[in-house]
């Protein structure tokens, strides 16, 4: 297992494989969340060959490549829509390994502004 760090609502887990997992809950919000593919989700880090942002894109329900994300609310209440006081699974997939060790950024934000922040090591 890698390590954890949390920040504003977003928890950001690294493991050994190039890709993390960060679960984020709607801290303090009362808005509904959905329009996923709509998101920008953008990861910092560092891999061999320097440093990378990279924007991953949206891709649900299917085997994810380098630079997709994908997300599980496992909701019960309104299908689709991710609301308050529920948590979800993000499912990053950086394209280039990240190296070790390394100070790196994660950040969530949806078209109305709403945006989650996570830096990990590793």
């Amino acid at each position: 297992m890698g390590h954890v760090a949390e920040q504003r609502g977003l928890k950001a887990r690294v493991r050994e494989e190039v890709w993390f997992q960060a679960l984020v809950a709607a801290v303090a919000s009362l808005t509904k969340l959905a329009d996923f593919d709509q998101w920008d989700v953008i990861v910092q880090y560092d891999s061999d060959g320097g440093n990378v942002v990279e924007w991953l894109s949206y891709n649900p329900g299917e085997t994810l490549m380098g630079g997709e994300w994908d997300k599980d609310i496992g909701d019960v209440f309104e299908p689709g829509i991710f609301n308050p006081r529920e948590v979800m699974t993000i499912t990053l997939v950086v394209a280039s390994s990240i190296g070790q060790p390394s100070t790196n950024l994660a950040t969530i934000a949806t078209p109305n502004g709403i945006s989650a922040s996570a830096v990990f090591t590793r």
